[in-house]
């Protein structure tokens, strides 16, 4: 335990521990991975289970401690972008909060609203992208091309400056960054 007597005395629910393996789940001739709760705030998860062949994903929450606060339609709200970002569908069932179908365009196919009582009903169809998507793939590496950008302009920009100065200048300045001889 990272907080001694935190299971125990404050969770009680149970003994936890962190899982090792990528669970994948056959239905009816479609593949699925299983995002538990807050696990489908993190895209890495999702993108996880769809490069080891799921067809959708299956996020199941218990969104109750949320209340009636914007949380509850702001986690319901990160299964969409898991949705867009794998282009796979999400069926997401919460106890107390928004349960659907999500097209793998981010759209509701089906909607179940907070706090009401039934079920979603609907049919998930292979998945819109045959393989993974760029950012399955990728994933966040792409915010590295705006550092590599900013480096290349930097570079580029002190060698301009530096080729700018008359030799003579450029010799005088690196003799004095150079300090006295002898």
């Amino acid at each position: 335990d990272l907080i001694p007597g935190f299971q125990e005395n404050i969770v009680g629910i149970g003994t936890f521990a962190e899982g090792r393996d990528w669970t994948i789940f056959t239905s009816h001739g479609l593949r699925f991975g299983t995002l538990i709760c807050f696990e489908s705030t993190f895209s890495a998860m999702a993108r996880g289970f769809v490069q080891r062949g799921a067809d959708f994903l299956v996020v199941i929450t218990n969104d109750a401690w949320y209340g009636q606060s914007a949380g509850v339609a702001r986690h319901h709200n990160l299964s969409l972008l898991r949705a867009v970002e794998t282009r796979r569908w999400v069926a997401r069932c919460a106890n107390t909060g928004i349960s659907s179908l999500i097209t793998p365009t981010g759209r509701l196919a089906a909607t179940l609203g907070l706090n009401e009582r039934g079920f979603v009903s609907g049919t998930l169809t292979a998945p819109l992208a045959p393989g993974p998507t760029w950012f399955v793939r990728w994933g966040y590496a792409w915010l590295l091309l705006p550092g590599f950008g900013l480096f290349a302009m930097a570079a580029k920009n002190f060698t301009r400056r530096r080729a700018a100065k008359p030799a003579i200048e450029r010799a005088t300045a690196d003799e004095e960054e150079a300090g006295p001889r002898g």
